[in-house]
Parts: structure tokens; sequence; C-alpha cells
């Protein structure tokens, strides 16, 4: 299973080869052919993240020619099926027509704890190609070759070597390495962020994340605060504000999502919708629909107001360009730190490092901001501290 980024409710259904090997055992014991041994293998991962797994029941939605042999309309659809009849999952099917939602799965508690434990100690698949370009529906297509994508899939072999021979472990131990891949949206100007496949480090929470060991030592996590307000004002020549996120009398945390929906949003409509039914508003706000859209309007009102420099390029789709360039920077980070010898795990803007190479991440992170133009940069500690009883010193890379 290969969990990759479509929709942040749930985790996407792909094929985990290395579980291959247990999948005769779950023939024998629930009668599954391959897809549904699949399945259930990433049933259990997304169950340690108490999420669940979408799947399509769209005809229209598979591809034979892209997608994996093992994840066809027919198969996948047969497999769920049987699998709800036999009463190993819960199954949310979506109905037709409801746009943006798929249907969801999980497995039931006793299905889940019959199969606890079963891909401990497998090896981790390394992907040949992990580069992916998408389509406006989230589908694959072919990455053009050239030399930039030869140096990236280089980069991205040697960083998944290490990681597959590194100790990667949460704070209860369980295994968090993963193979990394960078996907592109639509073209390769838009995206290509670093994704790990699987339960990692990314799916944690970020609570989680502070008792994370590498080779078992505690680790650091540094962070480029407010990152995509700090590059938009640097393509302007301008200086952001102390706190890009800090407008009285909202919420911080409504403003950072509502700062963040405007840059990536294509149009002031879609902006405001997504900003009126954010969990952050309807915290801030309540049920009111009509109350929350007065809202919304008058804190883009605040924001642009706040933001002048850089109004421009709000509901402009501005989004997957930042994340390309920002992917870049992480990926001049994480290609630093190796020359070095330090294992760097990326969680998009922010990089896990073993606690004792904290500095020298933070030397990295400074050193490759100002070479895109990003300078000036401080270091805070994060608002939230943790517990007593982490040894983890984590810090916040400002611009």
């Amino acid at each position: 299973m290969r969990f990759l980024p479509q929709d942040e409710r749930d985790i996407p259904l792909s094929v985990r080869f290395e579980t291959s090997g247990v999948w005769p055992i779950l023939r024998e014991m629930y009668g599954l052919d391959a897809t549904g041994a699949a399945i259930a293998m990433a049933l259990l991962d997304a169950f340690l993240y108490y999420q669940m797994v979408s799947y399509s029941r769209s005809r229209s939605h598979y591809d034979d020619r892209k997608n994996h042999p093992l994840l066809s309309y027919r198969k996948v659809v047969g497999a769920v099926d049987f699998m709800g009849a036999q009463g190993l999952i819960t199954d949310n099917k979506q109905m037709p027509g409801c746009r943006g939602w798929q249907s969801a799965m999980a497995g039931t508690n006793e299905f889940l704890e019959s199969i606890a434990g079963m891909s401990d100690g497998l090896p981790l698949d390394l992907p040949r190609y992990p580069i992916e370009l998408r389509d406006k529906d989230g589908r694959p297509i072919v990455v053009p070759p050239c030399r930039e994508v030869g140096r990236m899939l280089r980069q991205l072999w040697e960083l998944n070597e290490v990681i597959a021979s590194t100790a990667i472990l949460s704070g209860d131990g369980r295994r968090l390495d993963a193979a990394l891949v960078r996907i592109f949206n639509k073209e390769m100007s838009r995206g290509g962020r670093f994704y790990a496949c699987g339960r990692s480090w990314q799916n944690i929470p970020s609570l989680e994340r502070q008792f994370v060991t590498i080779n078992g030592e505690a680790t650091t996590e540094l962070d480029f605060a407010t990152l995509h307000a700090a590059m938009l004002y640097s393509e302007v020549g301008a200086t952001p504000p102390d706190d890009s996120y800090a407008i009285e009398p909202w919420p911080r945390d409504l403003v950072k999502r509502s700062f963040l929906t405007l840059i990536n949003a294509k149009t002031f409509q879609a902006a405001l919708g997504a900003i009126a039914n954010s969990r952050e508003m309807l915290a801030f706000m309540g049920h009111d629909m009509r109350g929350r859209l007065a809202s919304a309007k008058n804190l883009i009102s605040d924001i642009k107001g706040r933001h002048q420099p850089v109004a421009e390029f709000f509901h402009k789709d501005a989004g997957a360009r930042l994340m390309r360039k920002d992917s870049d920077l992480a990926a001049a980070i994480l290609k630093k730190l190796l020359a070095n010898g330090v294992v760097g795990l990326p969680v998009h803007d922010s990089f896990l490092v073993p606690a004792s190479k904290s500095a020298q991440l933070e030397e990295v992170m400074h050193d490759c901001a100002a070479q895109i133009g990003l300078k000036d940069s401080k270091v805070t500690y994060p608002t939230l501290q943790p517990p007593p009883t982490s040894t983890i010193s984590p810090y916040v890379v400002t611009f």
C-alpha cells in the first residue's frame, strides 16, 4: 500500500507490494484474493492512525492502463463487497454524484486483531520510479523525461536507500520508515512535495511526532513558519509582518487556514465558501451559515488589508506554484543534510533529525532559505511545548 495525498479525510487505496508474502495466508484464512489481501493490509495500516481507506465505486474513476493491475474497478469493488459480506469491514458507500467525496472503509476490530502484526518485519518497498505527475482528476500521467527529473530520481533513490537502513520508530515502538515520492500536479511546475508511502512519521499527529526516534535517538523537528507568506513577500521585494497570521480579533488558527485558502483557491467564490465552511470558522461562529459567510467576507477583507503587498496573489491558484518552490527548498535541505551524514525526514516544510543534529539542521535551513531569497530568519520555540516527559526540543524557524 502506498498512501499518497488525495483526500485528507481518508487514506486513498493503493498497493504495497512488499506485503505480498502474507497474501497467501489471508487467502487461506479468509478466502481473499490478491486485491482483497492488499486491501486488508491497507486497512491495518490505516487503523494505526485512526483513519479509513477511501476508494471509488465509480467505473469512470479507473483506468486499467495507468492503475496498478490489482486496482481495477471490477477487482476493487468485488473485493470490497466480498469483505463486507463476510463481516470483515464496515463500508461507507458514497452516493453517486457526491463530488469531492469517495466511499471509505475500515476493518472491523475482530478482523484487524486477527491480522495484527502480519506486516511486521517485512522489508521496506522502494519504488523504482518515485516521481508522479497527476492530472486534474488525480490520475497518474507520463512524467516528461529531462535532466531535472533525472536529478530528482537520483536524490530520491539515495534518500530511500538511507531510510531503508535507518530505524525510525514511534514512541510506542511502531515502525515509521517509509519510502519517499515526489508528486506533481498537472505539470512539473506545480507541487512536487515529498510524501511518505505508508504509515510513517508524516501520518502521525504532531504531538506524537515529538516521540519519534531515529536509530534510537530522540528527535527535533524544525519548521519554516508562514513559509508561503514569506515566499510571496520575497517575490514582490517586501518584508512580511512578524506574524502573518495575527490579525485581531480573529483566532490565529482561523486566519492561518483562511490565508492559505486564499493562496490556493482559484476564485474568490471558492475561497469564500471554503473559509465559511472550515472547521475553524465553524468553531468560531457556530452553525449559522449566514453568519459564517458574513464573517468570511470580513475576514478576507481584513487579510487583504493586512497583506496588501501580496493581495494580488489571492484566489489566483498560487498555492501549487509555491509548493513547487517549497519542495525544491526541501530537496536542497535534505541533500545538504545527507552530504553531512545526517538523516532528515521531511514533513513538507518541516524536518525531523536526531536531536544532536538540531543546530546543524537549523544552519542548513537558514542557508538554503537564503539561497532562494528568504533572509533574516530567526528561531523561536513554538507556542505548544512538549510534555515534561519528552526529551525532544522542538523549534520553529520563522521568517
